[in-house]
């Protein structure tokens, strides 16, 4: 199967979501700064885990 035909793994990708996760991180960078931020504290709200982010 070449690559063209073959399907990407998992849920298809929201773009909304790549803006929301951008937002809050820069949010939080603001607020504690670079050495303070985290993954965890980069997500967006519910439903947006680690491999999301």
């Amino acid at each position: 199967m070449s690559d063209s035909t073959s399907r990407a793994r998992g849920r298809p990708r929201d773009a909304g979501g790549d803006i929301a996760i951008l937002q809050a991180t820069l949010l939080v960078l603001t607020e504690v700064g670079y050495d303070q931020l985290t993954i965890d504290g980069s997500r967006p709200g519910p439903g947006a885990g680690k491999p999301t982010v």
